[in-house]
């Protein structure tokens, strides 16, 4: 039998050759990674080589807290104010559709009241370690990328609200923690980064700053599900007030998709084939119902193609707000939650796994991100 520290590491192997497999046909290398990862813990229970699994918990939300910093990062102050009105109607919209969609299904299909409001609030937020991972590795820049960041982080903003009425009193002022605590992350990282001007010092400062904002994240609110907000919110702060942002933006970016791999090969190792066999028809309904929502709530405000680019780029589920609402929630019925939960989990799988393709193609068909067939720092220079 394997030792489960050990075997964590056959596993992030597993999702680098998942990554190199996925670049040779031309997916995400994060997508490549998330499916290794998931083949070899699945392998690996099968084969009986182990029963037990490391703690990986921290890893997990260190490698998701450098990506939400890149994201955060990425967002330009400048095209946000130009962009913010339909930005915000738009992701009121799509979060709003998104959630009747989700519930109403679940309801629909005899899942009880509490398992599908922890269904739907579960399907509003947008994964942004999914979006980090592709809009980095695809370098991509543009008025398209910004609106797809800005959504990614707001639906993550409305999914933790949403928690804060779902869960037990004073969650409310833990979201409010988290929003100072965003400010203060980007506060003390920006006094050492608009110093810099070479990209070791600043991938390192950037390192010890994701380790910041995770601890900060289990002080202000349930585990570490608002460490991704903290990291947005203190990447923003850091990039709009910093001289130095497009140092800072190059040197995140190139480390974006080795944490990316990482980070998704041990997402797929942490999700067990039997439950996802199990949540699947339930987990298939969550996905239809976001796919939905997304279109629905876009419709309208712009071209049909640029809806479609859209739904098919925001399909990544951010899961671990309804995780949190699961730990708080007094009055929920747990063993009603339950399979709900299990559901929500497997649906994030599948949204992150085909999501991440998704967004390539649509970042990369706005001519904004490398086509899956160009080398993206050669295509970036072009484009400049």
């Amino acid at each position: 039998m394997t030792d489960p520290v050990s075997w964590s590491g056959i596993a992030i192997l597993a999702g680098a050759a998942g990554a190199v497999a996925a670049r040779g046909v031309r997916l995400p290398a994060a997508t490549g990674a998330l499916l290794g990862g998931f083949v070899a813990m699945t392998a690996g229970r099968a084969a009986g080589w182990m029963t037990s699994w490391p703690d990986l918990g921290p890893l997990r939300s260190v490698l998701t807290a450098y990506l939400c910093l890149h994201l955060g990062v990425e967002l330009d102050l400048t095209r946000l104010v130009r962009l913010a009105r339909p930005i915000l109607s738009t992701t009121l919209a799509r979060s709003a559709a998104v959630m009747l969609f989700v519930g109403g299904a679940a309801r629909a299909c005899g899942v009880p009241w509490s398992g599908s409001l922890l269904l739907g609030a579960g399907a509003v937020g947008t994964s942004p370690a999914a979006i980090a991972a592709v809009s980095g590795e695809t370098r991509a820049r543009g008025d398209f990328t910004q609106r797809l960041l800005a959504h990614t982080s707001l639906s993550t903003l409305i999914a933790l609200a949403i928690v804060a009425l779902l869960a037990a009193p004073g969650s409310a002022a833990a979201l409010a923690g988290t929003l100072v605590a965003g400010g203060l992350c980007g506060a003390v990282l920006l006094i050492p980064l608009s110093g810099m001007s070479t990209r070791g010092p600043i991938v390192t400062c950037a390192g010890a700053g994701a380790l910041l904002i995770v601890g900060s994240a289990m002080m202000t609110g349930p585990g570490r599900a608002d460490a991704p907000m903290i990291a947005i919110i203190a990447g923003f702060l850091t990039a709009s007030l910093a001289p130095n942002r497009e140092t800072i933006r190059d040197s995140l970016r190139d480390l974006s998709v080795p944490c990316a791999v990482a980070l998704f090969a041990v997402a797929g190792s942490s999700v067990l084939g039997a439950e996802l066999a199990a949540a699947l028809p339930l987990a298939l309904i969550v996905c239809a119902g976001r796919l939905a929502g997304n279109l629905l709530g876009g419709a309208g405000r712009r071209s049909r193609l640029e809806t479609l680019l859209d739904a098919a780029a925001l399909l990544p589920i951010y899961a671990a707000p309804a995780v949190a609402t699961l730990a708080l929630a007094e009055p929920m019925n747990r063993s009603d939650a339950t399979p709900a939960l299990l559901a929500l989990m497997a649906a994030g799988f599948l949204t992150e796994a085909a999501g991440m393709a998704g967004a390539r193609w649509a970042l990369a068909r706005s001519g904004e991100g490398a086509a899956a067939t160009e080398d993206p720092d050669a295509w970036r220079e072009r484009m400049r």
